[in-house]
């Protein structure tokens, strides 16, 4: 049997505060979830207005074992992108998602946030993979996962897509933080 997840509270790290998704953050989202990577790696969510929106995260809130988590600047708290830590039934082990605002790209923020994150996370469970999931065609993702440490699991075929299954565990993850330390 799956053992629940716990959400990871709020915290900083030198340049960034993550904190959980709450209903106060509609616009983000709808910017978020209608950008060109999303839209093209994720996918269409059907989100077009602020109350939609709202209703989005109510969904996701409402849901076992889905964290979202917001990815802020550390001084002026703007939005810059989220993290997802889901459990799905379907899969043996949770699923750890990123996804930024077009113009945060290339700063370096999904890593110092990702690692930040998966720390903690494995600091609750450190017995317990993690994967992440991604289509194929996302050189750009698989290339963070890879320095974050996950490593290729396998592929599947869903909707007649290739998805690739990235998985860390601890060690490949205290490797990777004494790396960023070096």
């Amino acid at each position: 049997m799956k053992k629940p997840n716990r959400p990871i509270s709020k915290f900083s790290t030198q340049r960034l505060c993550v904190r959980p998704l709450t209903l106060s953050d509609p616009e983000f989202i709808l910017e978020l979830i209608n950008s060109p990577g999303w839209l093209k790696f994720i996918g269409d969510r059907g989100v077009s207005s602020n109350v939609q929106a709202i209703s989005y995260i109510s969904k996701i809130l409402k849901t076992p074992n889905f964290y979202y988590s917001v990815i802020q600047k550390l001084e002026s708290l703007e939005p810059v992108g989220i993290l997802s830590f889901i459990q799905r039934d379907n899969l043996d082990a949770p699923d750890f998602g990123f996804a930024l605002l077009p113009k945060f790209y290339k700063m370096g923020y999904a890593r110092e946030a990702s690692l930040a994150y998966l720390k903690k996370v494995i600091a609750q469970n450190p017995s317990s993979p993690i994967i992440a999931i991604c289509w194929e065609e996302n050189e750009t993702s698989i290339k963070l996962l890879k320095k974050l440490g996950f490593y290729f699991r396998n592929a599947i075929t869903q909707n007649k897509q290739v998805l690739h299954i990235y998985e860390i565990k601890q060690e490949q993850l205290l490797k990777q933080t004494l790396e960023t330390k070096g």
